[in-house]
């Protein structure tokens, strides 16, 4: 969130405090985090997740095995998790972290991120995953709340075209979030296996 901060002090005409951070900053070679910081540690966090087997609602809660052991994240700490998933086509991981900030966005106030922006990432990803009829609800709730949604009508038809008549209407079918088969690594399952204590 550096950025935001950095953004924050400007506006509020703090021109000498910003001076005095770079200054310092060029003397000890302090380096503030970027955006593949952010990326990379979410991409430690999947990878711990899948390694350990954690829930994704516990680790948003700062809880491990049953220990709080965290902070809280937010719903937008939530979508930053999934957003990463989502560049590297991780659609497993998308789908579960999306979920969370969606979750976590409906109970907050005020909102760290805009449900629309969930939205679109969490209907993506469950077509992607064959949840094709859950992806036409998601999208049409986007086009009821960001009727100017850049692709949202656009979609709401592509999902359609692929449903093809059949029953679009009723209950909607469970969701369907598979992780791909050891991701291209076959000794992937005895690795995590043998780092959780598994023989």
């Amino acid at each position: 969130e550096w950025g935001q901060v950095e953004k924050m002090m400007k506006e509020n005409s703090a021109g000498t405090f910003i001076q005095n951070i770079t200054a310092r900053r060029r003397e000890q070679n302090i380096k503030f985090p970027q955006e593949e910081d952010l990326s990379g540690a979410a991409t430690a966090l999947l990878r711990l997740q899948d390694t350990y087997k954690l829930n994704t609602h516990d680790l948003s809660q700062g809880v491990i095995m049953g220990d709080k052991v965290g902070e809280k994240l937010t719903a937008h700490d939530c979508y930053e998790v999934g957003r990463t998933a989502y560049n590297v086509k991780d659609y497993y991981h998308t789908l579960m972290w999306m979920q969370e900030a969606l979750n976590k966005q409906e109970n907050e106030d005020p909102a760290t991120v805009e449900e629309s922006e969930i939205l679109e990432y969490l209907a993506f990803a469950l077509y992607q995953q064959g949840n094709v009829r859950r992806a036409l609800a998601l999208t049409q709730r986007l086009v009821s709340i960001a009727p100017n949604h850049p692709r949202a009508k656009g979609n709401v038809k592509w999902y359609t075209d692929m449903l093809d008549g059949k029953e679009v209407s009723g209950e909607l079918p469970a969701i369907v979030n598979k992780r791909d088969a050891n991701d291209g690594i076959p000794e992937r399952d005895a690795y995590e296996a043998l780092c959780r204590g598994e023989g």
